[in-house]
C-alpha cells in the first residue's frame, strides 16, 4: 500500500508480506491494529499518524520500520510519553488503549530474525515497549538508525537491545549528523548494574557522517557487553567531496 489512507485494522491469517509505505492509519487518535500471524515479511514506513498495534507475528523474518518526525506519537519533553502535559497531543491524545501498559510495535516483532528500526528522536513508541522487557528469541540481524541522536546512539536503546537478543550475530548502526541543537534530544545513559555478554554478535558495523562523542559512547557501551574491538568496522557515509 503507497500514498493512501489506510481506514481500519488490517488482519487476515493467510496474508503473507505486507508493505504500507508513506501510508497512513485513519483512525487517529485510536490505533489501528495489525493482526497477521502468518506474515513473513513487514515494511512501515512513513509517517502513519498513530503508529499501529502489532498483534504476535511468529513466522515473522524480516522487518523494517520507519517512523519519522511526524509521527503523532511524538513528545518533545519525556522519552516515554505521560509527560504530564495535558494539551501535548503526542501524549494525551492517542486513544484509551494505551492505558493498560500493552506493547504496541515491539512485542509484535519479538519473533523477527532480521529487523531495521529508524525511529524519530522524539518518537517514544519505542523506547516505551522497550521498558516491559520484550526478548527478542530469534533476531540475528538489526539495523538501528536514525537522524540522530536518535535511536542509533541512545545508549539505553542499544543496551536493551543486546541484553535481550541472545543469538544477535549482525548489529549495524547507522549515525547521522547531529541537529542544530542536540540538546533538545539528548538522553541521559543509565549504565545497568546487572552485566551480560553478546556471546554469538560476529560483527558491528558503525555508519557515520561525522565521528564525534557518539561512536566513542558506543564503543564503551559495546565493550561493557562483552564486544572485543577487533569486531566493530567503522564506514564513513557522504563523504565529503574531494576526498
Amino acid at each position: 500500500m503507497e500514498d493512501c489512507d489506510i481506514k481500519g485494522n488490517v488482519s487476515s491469517p493467510f496474508l503473507k508480506h505486507l508493505s504500507i509505505v508513506e501510508s497512513f492509519f485513519q483512525t487517529d487518535p485510536f490505533r489501528a491494529l495489525i493482526c497477521l500471524p502468518g506474515l513473513v515479511s513487514l515494511e512501515l514506513t512513513g509517517e502513519l499518524r498513530r503508529a499501529p498495534a502489532l498483534e504476535t507475528m511468529p513466522l515473522l523474518v524480516s522487518a523494517i520500520v520507519r517512523l519519522n518526525s511526524d509521527c503523532h506519537d511524538a513528545c518533545s519533553k519525556y522519552d516515554y510519553g505521560d509527560c504530564d502535559d495535558r494539551q501535548c497531543y503526542g501524549c494525551f491524545g492517542r486513544g484509551a488503549d494505551d492505558s493498560c501498559g500493552e506493547s504496541v510495535l515491539l512485542k509484535g516483532l519479538s519473533e523477527v530474525s532480521e529487523l531495521e528500526l529508524s525511529v524519530g528522536s522524539q518518537v517514544f513508541i519505542v523506547s516505551r515497549d522497550l521498558k516491559l522487557c520484550p526478548v527478542f528469541s530469534k533476531l540475528k540481524t538489526l539495523l538501528l538508525s536514525e537522524w540522530c541522536p536518535g535511536i542509533a546512539s541512545d545508549l539505553n536503546v542499544l543496551s536493551c537491545f543486546l541484553k535481550h537478543s541472545p543469538i544477535l550475530e549482525k548489529l549495524t548502526l547507522q549515525l547521522s549528523k547531529v541537529p542544530k541543537d542536540p540538546a533538545e534530544t539528548q538522553r541521559s545513559y543509565t549504565l545497568s548494574e546487572q552485566s551480560f555478554q553478546c556471546a554469538r554478535l560476529k560483527i558491528v558495523e558503525i555508519k557515520y557522517d561525522e565521528f564525534d562523542g557518539r561512536a566513542h559512547k558506543l564503543l564503551d557501551i559495546l565493550s561493557r557487553h562483552g564486544v572485543p574491538l577487533e569486531k566493530v568496522r567503522f564506514q564513513r557515509i557522504n563523504k565529503p567531496s574531494g576526498s
